[in-house]
């Protein structure tokens, strides 16, 4: 998985890599829409990266997304400000210290940590007090990082689409480290932090198989 750390002002380099026969390149010549493939009920065919990312997994973190763009699934990116990424109140103390500077190094080890990937919720405090039942957590990985002064982009992959309802249930929630006593406040904003909680052992309980795509 290709690791690209942009500094502040500078433009994203082109570096185009293509692998396999039926791999396809697409310059800049207006708006592409990619789509996952990994859907609930639908078997991961993964490739070869996936099964990597998958069998080297942390199970002791794991990174909560929140995108603020209502297509972030069919853009497979998730735009965050700087001001909401990694900050000191949204990651453990030995986080902070290895990887919010987004080092190299530092970008290496979040790209081990599974990812729960939402947009934020469409329910809010006095209207549903939840969120609308067709949302969902994609859980996947990091594979590229952008950075501006800004924002980051992070640029995800798909490994399988799990409901957000079932993970804002309050006993799951309150295994992922995710605060749903004020109404979902940690959903309700975008943002980018890492939690001590071992996301596998919680989707084994909801009866989760990611070679599946999702529900069993």
């Amino acid at each position: 998985m290709g690791n690209y750390l942009m500094e502040s002002g500078k433009e994203i380099a082109k570096n185009v890599t293509q692998n396999g026969n039926k791999s396809t390149y697409i310059d800049n010549h207006g708006t592409v829409n990619i789509y996952n493939s990994a859907q609930k009920g639908q078997p991961l065919h993964g490739s070869t990266a996936d099964m990597i990312a998958l069998r080297s997994f942390s199970r002791q973190y794991y990174q909560l997304i929140v995108a603020d763009n209502s297509d972030v699934f069919e853009q497979n990116y998730v735009i965050i400000p700087t001001n909401r990424a990694l900050t000191q109140n949204m990651v453990p103390p030995e986080i902070l210290h290895r990887c919010s500077s987004l080092s190299k190094k530092g970008i290496a080890e979040l790209k081990t940590f599974p990812a729960l990937i939402c947009r934020k919720n469409t329910g809010y405090h006095c209207e549903t007090n939840s969120t609308s039942y067709d949302q969902m957590f994609a859980l996947g990985y990091i594979h590229d990082v952008f950075v501006r002064n800004t924002f980051i982009r992070l640029d995800f992959r798909t490994l399988c689409i799990v409901s957000k309802q079932a993970i804002c249930k309050p006993d799951i929630a309150h295994s992922l480290g995710i605060n749903v006593d004020c109404d979902l406040t940690d959903l309700n904003i975008c943002g980018w932090s890492v939690r001590s909680k071992n996301v596998f052992q919680v989707l084994k309980r909801l009866k989760i198989d990611i070679t599946k795509g999702g529900w069993k």
